[in-house]
């Protein structure tokens, strides 16, 4: 393989000296390489059983390999540029043709943005195992069945309390022909008021039932004033409830039958059974719900009498069934991260373009120039921010400062560009203009987010509606990625009959 490789670098080396001095060839390998290998551990690492991890990306193990995902990518970044840096034709002459210098650029884009990615390639190793484990429509439809079940296994009564304040929450009514003995033990459980002769009025049940259970509203603001209408979430347990109000029970059976598949396919222990579950729990016409209807967690529980905990066995137990949920949630999750992952590989790509113009700039002039630069960069930001701020201490308007700082660098980056034109016009020496080159190359993958910035501190010094304009923050990066690709095409030409003016 070494052979291999020497006689491409070879080849590369008669043939196509600027992908043979920047190490393209090696270097995409060893991208390659990593990418796979932190993808396959990521993939390998990731242990989908139910109920073992506590189904966060971020656990100890993997966050630890997260870590040295981003060591080793900063590892590889700097044993390529040892390599780069050695030969450098900017120092000895300029290319020939300004479509070397643009590709010499791409190139370093190129092999940045692979570098960056490669957390990314963890991530995905990860998502990639949890989306083998389940379809997303099996997903979905298990996530289903769980919602619709998990409010026939009562373990608390505090979710299956009447609800005065719900407008939506009303009395179960008395069926006819059924008579309620009222005595001083079951009074609270029904709702009631006393006619002219002091007599009592059963109006209906009002006690612990799974007909009360806490249901998922949202509001809908596009009503005035704003109403509380059901989640999806909240329809299908609706749906549960209207069965056990109809006397359904075939179809309450089924859905036990669907939750019971799903908790023997991920081996939840559980001695419960379709019947035994659907005699736990069926007591029409009230459905009440108390320590005889408990489904615990585990095969024991305890109480609390006088001063000491009471270890009790569990007459019926799902133990972990909340991870059977969690479970599906983190499946559904890893086919539903397209958003992060865009926000992730948005961020790799302009941390790539920000690098790739550092690296590019140092090629362009030349490390001590380059240094220089970073010290008047430093000077630069600290003097603007001072003068702004002295300027707007009077107006004290936060906007104004805003637009005053970023406003600096777009006249900065123009102010130079006319400069170093004015150069190459009158065909004088480059002098000290190698730290503004530098600067110049810098702020080029910055112009578009300053002017979005600039735009939208503008709006609110306007007092306009600038709510929704921060939403186009996301697009505003994604553009500037292909401008930037595309203006530095525009900046070699620039940087070409630059490096052409005599140094002295």
């Amino acid at each position: 393989e070494i052979t291999m490789i020497q006689k491409i670098q070879k080849y590369l080396l008669e043939n196509y000296p600027l992908l043979w001095n920047i190490r393209i060839f090696p270097l995409l390998l060893v991208i390659i390489i990593a990418n796979l290998i932190f993808f396959g551990i990521g993939y390998f690492s990731t242990d989908t059983a139910f109920g073992t991890i506590n189904y966060s990306f971020h656990s100890d193990t993997l966050g630890v390999i997260y870590f040295a995902s981003i060591v080793i990518g900063v590892l590889i970044l700097i044993g390529w540029l040892i390599h780069y840096m050695r030969n450098n034709a900017f120092q000895v002459y300029y290319p020939r043709k300004t479509m070397h210098i643009y590709l010499e650029w791409i190139l370093c884009f190129i092999i940045c943005a692979g570098i960056s990615v490669i957390p990314l390639s963890l991530t995905e190793g990860c998502n990639k195992k949890w989306r083998a484990a389940c379809s997303k429509k099996d997903t979905k439809k298990a996530l289903e069945i769980i919602d619709q079940a998990e409010m026939l296994i009562p373990l608390y009564t505090y979710e299956y309390q009447y609800q005065y304040q719900k407008e939506y929450m009303e009395p179960i009514r008395i069926p006819d022909g059924m008579s309620v003995n009222l005595d001083s033990s079951n009074i609270d459980q029904y709702a009631y008021r006393k006619d002219l002769k002091n007599n009592l009025i059963i109006k209906g049940y009002i006690g612990k039932s799974l007909l009360f259970y806490t249901n998922d509203y949202t509001y809908n603001y596009e009503t005035e004033p704003p109403t509380m209408i059901l989640t999806e979430k909240g329809k299908k347990r609706e749906e549960v409830k209207s069965w056990l109000k109809n006397g359904e029970q075939d179809k309450i059976k089924a859905l036990m039958g669907e939750y019971m598949v799903l908790v023997k396919k991920h081996k939840i222990p559980t001695n419960l059974t379709i019947d035994s579950w659907f005699d736990r729990i069926y007591h029409p016409p009230f459905f009440p719900v108390d320590s005889s209807t408990f489904i615990y967690n585990n095969d024991y529980f305890y109480s609390f009498g006088g001063d000491e905990y009471n270890y009790h066995p569990a007459e019926y137990y799902i133990t972990d069934n909340y991870d059977l949920k969690r479970g599906y949630e983190k499946i559904l999750d890893s086919y539903e991260v397209t958003d992060t992952m865009r926000y992730m590989l948005l961020v790799c790509l302009s941390m790539s373009l920000t690098i790739s113009a550092l690296i590019f700039s140092c090629r362009v002039t030349n490390v001590k120039k380059w240094l220089q630069s970073i010290v008047c960069s430093g000077v630069l930001i600290l003097i603007v921010s001072f003068v702004t701020v002295l300027i707007n201490i009077n107006g004290r308007s936060d906007s104004l400062f805003a637009i005053s700082l970023f406003g600096t660098w777009i006249v900065l980056f123009i102010a130079i560009l006319i400069y170093g034109l004015n150069k190459i016009n009158n065909k004088e020496y480059k002098g000290k203009s190698n730290i503004l080159m530098n600067i110049f190359i810098w702020l080029i993958p910055c112009l578009i987010p300053l002017s979005y910035f600039i735009i939208y501190f503008f709006k609110f010094l306007e007092f306009e509606e600038y709510g929704k304009f921060g939403e186009y923050l996301e697009c505003t990066f994604w553009i500037n990625i292909p401008f930037t690709i595309i203006f530095m095409g525009f900046a070699s030409i620039f940087i070409r009959k630059w490096k052409g003016l005599p140094d002295e």
